[in-house]
């Protein structure tokens, strides 16, 4: 059941937490060298340079927190970052969620940070390659600063109508017909967000849909993949999940999310040069990517879903 949450006097929290990438895709560029000329192993490593489960702890309480405040938040999406509106009866609820929530992650920081294993994993990556240790700085800074990659902070706005003003008795029928013109206004306005979100779902489906065409396109014509190539295409399609997200659950279909999904993962775990020297590699890239084209393209041109999205948000 939606919640309903009176907005003019709301709680506005945005939630703010941040990680150090554990996982990215390195480049020759982080290593001052041209394609040919960087080593496979290094690339590597810059390219994962943190176990996969070296913030598995950290990303079950950020979600822990997001949830927390979804609970309590309104239906209606503030679209900055992960601030939410709540009614002021939540607040001590989730600031107090949020506050053991908060000692956990650090907690858990000064652990990973602090303790012996990240020294030592540090200096080992720095020792087995002393040739690009200063590239490899920036993927293992010293704890000091990878503490500061660590953050996890909260911050509360109250949303409230300028208090004072009175209507008198007098003034209750001129009222009644400014209530009118504005409830038509607001129609036209609410009209205008479901087609905002209409377009914005076309548009962005569009954009993955040429950008993952032209990828596969190269691939079947024999055309080089640099890891150039492979780092827009996982920007775009993380670029289209921020974007997906934007006006809530359906705006864009949940297949079509889980197939892009899918793929990003693909492209962050998969190298230029085995696409280039290894076949089955190439097509079962390839195949993804025409699967996640079609994808998009269907959904883009799909009349019904635009009807719905105009619906859902349009109030019509």
């Amino acid at each position: 059941m939606a919640r309903t949450i009176d907005l003019t006097n709301a709680v506005l929290i945005d939630l703010d937490i941040g990680l150090p990438l554990g996982a990215r895709r390195g480049t020759p560029g982080d290593l001052g060298l041209r394609d040919e000329q960087a080593p496979r192993e290094i690339i590597g490593i810059v390219k994962r340079f943190l176990p996969r489960d070296w913030l598995s702890e950290h990303h079950a309480l950020a979600g822990q927190a997001v949830r927390l405040l979804e609970r309590h938040a309104s239906p209606v999406v503030f679209p900055i970052g992960k601030a939410r509106l709540i009614a002021p009866s939540a607040v001590p609820e989730v600031a107090g969620g949020l506050a053991g929530l908060k000692a956990q992650f650090d907690e858990a920081t000064e652990a990973k940070v602090d303790g012996r294993a990240y020294a030592e994993m540090r200096r080992k990556a720095l020792d087995r390659h002393p040739k690009f240790r200063e590239a490899l700085e920036g993927c293992f800074p010293p704890a000091a600063e990878m503490r500061k990659r660590f953050r996890f902070t909260w911050q509360l706005f109250e949303v409230a109508l300028p208090k004072g003003a009175r209507i008198t008795a007098a003034k209750a029928e001129k009222l009644s017909a400014y209530q009118k013109v504005l409830a038509g206004e607001a129609a036209k306005a609410q009209a205008a967000v479901g087609e905002f979100f209409a377009e914005h779902n076309r548009a962005i489906l569009a954009e993955v849909q040429g950008v993952c065409a032209k990828v596969a396109q190269r691939i079947a014509d024999g055309e080089p993949v640099t890891e150039r190539t492979l780092d827009a295409l996982a920007g775009k399609l993380a670029w289209f999940e921020r974007m997906a997200a934007l006006g809530g659950d359906g705006v864009v279909a949940a297949s079509v999310k889980g197939l892009v999904a899918g793929l990003k993962r693909q492209a962050l775990t998969t190298t230029a040069y085995d696409v280039r020297h290894d076949g089955a590699t190439a097509a079962s890239f390839g195949t993804a990517l025409r699967h996640a084209a079609d994808a998009c393209e269907r959904a883009a041109s799909d009349v019904q879903a635009g009807r719905n999205v105009r619906k859902l948000w349009g109030g019509g």
